[in-house]
């Protein structure tokens, strides 16, 4: 079977849900979700997963050649407003531990490589604190 794109994202998918983090999750095109189950944000921590970009590259050529893909998932992390910081950077260790750069997902044979997982502030809301973890990954695919 060929390596995809789908299998890819779906490696880093997997990753977050082998984490077995304890914190609603909002999927991509989905409401926030814990252990399977819609769930309504009020008053505890939730994060949003944004899988950013997967941009394609050549890196042999010829039939049986590889392309690379470059790409990006965002993970956001919110904690109820003036609360403090410090939930939130203990959210923010436990998911980087889980996307150290080196270490390779895979799903269905497709294998994605962490180059980096930095964080930064997140955007200003009117109940939430929040920050973000940008996961920088790559992965092969083979040309059929």
């Amino acid at each position: 079977m060929a390596n995809t794109k789908l299998d890819a994202r779906t490696a880093l998918i997997v990753g977050i849900i082998d984490a077995n983090l304890s914190y609603p999750i909002q999927w991509p095109n989905l409401p926030p979700q814990l252990n399977g189950t819609p769930y309504t944000p009020s008053n505890e921590p939730w994060l949003r997963i944004t899988i950013l970009s997967m941009e394609d590259g050549v890196s042999t050529l010829g039939a049986g050649g590889r392309d690379e893909i470059i790409g990006a998932m965002q993970i956001d992390i919110f904690t109820p407003k003036e609360s403090g910081d410090i939930k939130s950077y203990q959210i923010l260790e436990e998911i980087r531990a889980q996307f150290e750069r080196g270490k390779v997902l895979t799903h269905n044979g497709q294998h994605v490589r962490i180059t980096s997982a930095g964080s930064r502030q997140g955007t200003d809301e009117s109940n939430w604190y929040s920050q973000i973890i940008n996961v920088d990954f790559s992965s092969y695919l083979t040309r059929g």
